[in-house]
């Protein structure tokens, strides 16, 4: 059975999980820089 509530709360968790997302690949780069202590180029 598929609610209203559901098809409204799609969008939402699929935004959600790309931020997730881009959060961790942005934290894994920064914390490479510090850990090599360089820019990446």
């Amino acid at each position: 059975m598929q609610y209203s509530s559901q098809a409204v709360a799609k969008p939402y968790f699929i935004a959600a999980i790309g931020l997730f997302t881009g959060q961790v690949l942005f934290g894994l780069i920064m914390g490479l820089q510090y850990v090599i202590g360089r820019p990446i180029t």
